[in-house]
């Protein structure tokens, strides 16, 4: 979890790598299409379908999914990074990816998240945290190390 820009479909690329589970990109609207009903009930499902298997490694800002995905998971990575960093990065990687469409939606995410978006996290993660593991990554040396340690794992 983390703020649009904040590198987690980058982390999720590298942990499919590493650990080789599926890896599924939800704001993405690839896997919506599967699903003919209401666009909101088609994420549900989607997720719900995917949660379902022994592995899997989602990631991205549907906020409508944050609860199956917490309570199904075995672990959370929370990736905090700066507002700053996250807006540029954003805007950085919409220039740079024909297939990343610009969106006011995500701008206003990122202006939201650490007051909203992230609070609702934090509870969701305090109900389920007797089966999680949660990990925490502020800095590009703390992700450095983290993928590190997971390719020792592995």
């Amino acid at each position: 979890f983390g703020c649009p820009g904040s590198g987690k479909k980058d982390l999720a690329v590298n942990l499919g790598k590493i650990t080789g589970y599926d890896v599924y990109h939800i704001e993405d609207d690839n896997i919506s299409k599967k699903y003919s009903s209401d666009k909101k009930d088609s994420w549900v499902k989607a997720v719900e379908r995917i949660t379902e298997k022994d592995s899997w490694i989602i990631e991205g800002t549907q906020l409508i999914t944050y609860d199956v995905r917490i309570s199904r998971a075995d672990a959370v990575i929370i990736i905090n990074r700066k507002t700053a960093y996250c807006l540029k990065n954003y805007i950085k990687k919409s220039i740079k990816d024909p297939d990343m469409r610009f969106s006011c939606k995500m701008l206003r995410k990122i202006f939201i998240y650490k007051k909203k978006i992230s609070p609702y996290i934090e509870r969701l993660i305090e109900e389920s945290k007797d089966h999680l593991m949660i990990y925490r990554i502020d800095t590009a040396d703390e992700l450095s190390k983290f993928t590190d340690d997971m390719r020792m794992k592995f």
